[in-house]
């Protein structure tokens, strides 16, 4: 590691949603240093309670398709 190198992030859980995968993300790279960020999930466990045989992207369809139908059933009250 050198010096001119940003934060790496490991985040160690499926977030509900893509905005809170893309901040936790976008905090690695400040002051113009480049960082880097790692998902680090149990995709069998995941898809278990989601989808069989998923990917992680067909889950993280699934969790955003959830959050839009909260966040329209919030609007339309």
């Amino acid at each position: 590691t050198g010096i001119d190198e940003g934060l790496h992030v490991c985040l160690a859980f499926l977030p509900n949603n893509h905005r809170v995968k893309a901040q936790a993300f976008g905090r690695t790279a400040r002051q113009g240093r480049k960082g880097t960020g790692q998902l680090v999930v149990n995709l069998e466990k995941i898809a278990a309670n989601e989808v069989n045989n998923g990917t992680l992207e067909d889950i993280e369809k699934i969790l955003e398709e959830r959050e839009k139908k909260a966040i329209d059933s919030v609007t339309q009250q």
